[in-house]
């Protein structure tokens, strides 16, 4: 997949170096969600395929934190800078050079924003101008940080399906994490 959109991006400068950042990743949308349909799946988001990354590869259909693993991936073979972001209660992407900064929200089709964007999206979750400067909401999250998310979500699932197995299974594999 990565070598489909370098060939794109050669197809809008032989110098992938002089593609602007915007441009690059305007190049992973329209191949991660408009040719090849990665999209958020909104009709059943707690299926536990959304949290398997192959299931998400197979399926096209994920959650914000898999779908943006996806994203990484593919952004990082293209040494791309991007990390992931911990929001409460969603999962987006920073793409941060020394001239930009912007933020990507894979699970809606790749949208990409401006930090003051970013920062509105979290203010309107609730909370107070005291409680955002307080928090460091858009740092990045650690690679570490983001698999444990995944499996808490996957442990989340497991535990409201009443599979006490697997939920055992999740949870002696973060302990083996920390």
């Amino acid at each position: 997949m990565a070598e489909d959109i370098r060939k794109n991006m050669l197809d809008i400068s032989p110098d992938i170096n002089s593609i602007s950042a915007i441009s690059k990743l305007n190049a992973i949308n329209s191949y991660l969600f408009g040719e090849k349909g990665f999209t958020g799946n909104k009709e059943d988001f707690f299926d536990t395929d959304n949290s398997y990354i192959n299931r998400v590869i197979d399926t096209g259909l994920g959650i914000p934190i898999t779908l943006s693993v996806i994203y990484i991936f593919l952004a990082r073979r293209l040494n791309m800078p991007v990390f992931g972001v911990n929001l409460p209660g969603h999962f987006i992407i920073k793409y941060m050079d020394e001239n930009d900064e912007f933020f990507i929200d894979p699970f809606n089709q790749g949208i990409i924003v401006s930090r003051p964007e970013a920062a509105d999206f979290i203010r309107n979750l609730g909370m107070t101008d005291e409680e955002f400067e307080k928090i460091p909401y858009l740092n990045i999250a650690e690679d570490k940080d983001i698999v444990l998310r995944m499996l808490r979500n996957l442990s989340d699932i497991y535990r409201k399906k009443n599979d006490e197995v697997k939920v055992g299974q999740i949870e002696r594999l973060m302990l083996s994490m920390v």
